[in-house]
């Protein structure tokens, strides 16, 4: 039997999305936080091997400290004869003038920093063997198919797989960047017993074939990355995969409460109780370590107060000391105005013209967006990106309304 951790994505000194300073601090120790906890875990457990698909820092914001602290960390597994395979990814891409590649690693660390695949073989404490094959990134932007340049398994020992890859069967995979793209039949075709995949910061096994699996990353960095983050300890043995069971090493989790408000919440007080009482219905007892976002929705009066930075930084302060959480976002974009902008839209006025010109501004974002920054390929669309310029120029349809009519 051989047991290693996988792990993938960890952003070590990422810029992380809030708007306080303190919570972006927290959020930078919690990354170390919980590498250092996944370290403990695999020391305590006894561990053949730890797997890092990828993305364990990013290159251009690493700094000098956290260098220190992950050779450390590799180095606290060396000292319990644990290797690390370690693939390099698109954030930190191995050659000869990015860090990956220059950083003195321990001698129980194999990276693996070149796009040709390298095989390791390696044997768990109890004399079973298991041949590792991987490869990295050595650019911040390769775009050919690695997974299908791996070696097909032929030995009779089972192979793992390590790859950084955009696996077009993914979910979520839209709001990625395609790097190293691959589907699942290049994965299914090499007979490997598991392949420890990164990029995907949604934890998943790929489709139906239960041999791949993304760990996601180990800390949520935005909202988008919600819920219990960790890795995936992965069980082999003589049959090939026997067991994948998610551990939670992240400290801080973001959670995602949705309200949807009716006519009868027409007072910021009545809305703050209704936050409090849906909040408590999605909290855990580490209520300390966790960030909730309110997505609001629904058509309501106090949509033009909603808009207002300074209303919404006082209700995110009073739902903090209210529910004794680590930090709270309101996402208010998708309350609308009681008002029907449809009866407004066809009128012969200034504001019917202003409604069509942000219509016209929805269908041709693209082509403007390009007008405007130029070079088509330097913008990075996603359905994130489109689903939040759709929410803005909503918001901005009923502003225009609440603004103009509300003498009518």
């Amino acid at each position: 039997m051989f047991r290693f951790l996988h792990l993938a994505d960890l952003h070590l000194d990422t810029v992380f999305a809030s708007r306080r300073d303190g919570t972006r601090e927290r959020l930078r120790s919690a990354v170390r936080r919980a590498l250092e906890q996944s370290v403990d875990f695999a020391i305590v457990e006894k561990l053949d091997a730890v797997v890092i698909a990828g993305d364990l820092f990013d290159n251009d914001q690493l700094s000098y400290a956290t260098e220190k602290f992950i050779v450390g960390q590799m180095e606290r597994l060396n000292d319990s004869d644990i290797p690390v395979i370690y693939c390099t990814g698109n954030h930190d891409p191995g050659g000869p003038t990015n860090r990956a590649s220059r950083i003195d690693w321990p001698s129980n660390c194999h990276l693996l920093d070149s796009p040709d695949p390298r095989l390791i073989d390696l044997t768990s404490r109890t004399g079973f063997d298991v041949s590792f094959v991987g490869a990295g990134h050595d650019s911040p932007d390769i775009r050919e198919n690695l997974a299908s340049k791996f070696p097909v398994a032929t030995s009779v020992r089972p192979h793992v797989g390590v790859l950084h890859a955009h696996i077009v069967e993914s979910t979520s995979g839209s709001s990625h960047k395609k790097y190293a793209p691959a589907s699942k039949d290049d994965l299914v075709t090499k007979g490997y017993a598991y392949w420890a995949l990164g990029h995907i910061h949604v934890r998943q096994q790929i489709s139906n074939f239960r041999n791949a699996w993304y760990s996601g990353n180990i800390q949520g960095r935005t909202p988008r990355e919600s819920g219990p983050k960790g890795g995936l300890l992965v069980t082999i043995d003589k049959s090939g995969l026997s067991d994948v069971t998610f551990c939670e090493f992240g400290p801080i989790t973001w959670i995602d409460v949705d309200v949807e408000l009716s006519s009868d919440v027409g007072h910021l007080d009545q809305l703050a109780r209704l936050l409090e009482a849906s909040a408590e219905r999605n909290l855990s007892a580490k209520r300390a370590e966790t960030i909730v976002r309110f997505i609001l929705t629904g058509a309501s009066s106090l949509s033009t107060l909603l808009r207002r930075p300074v209303e919404v930084d006082a209700l995110e302060q009073s739902m903090r000391d209210v529910l004794g959480i680590l930090d709270v976002q309101i996402d208010s974009y998708r309350v609308s105005t009681p008002r029907d902008p449809e009866q407004y839209r066809a009128e012969p006025n200034v504001l019917g013209e202003a409604l069509s010109f942000l219509d016209e501004v929805r269908q041709d974002a693209r082509a403007i967006t390009v007008d405007l920054l130029g070079d088509e390929a330097v913008i990075d669309w996603s359905d994130a990106s489109e689903e939040m310029l759709d929410d803005l120029l909503t918001g901005i349809s009923e502003d225009i309304i609440e603004r103009m009519v509300k003498d009518a």
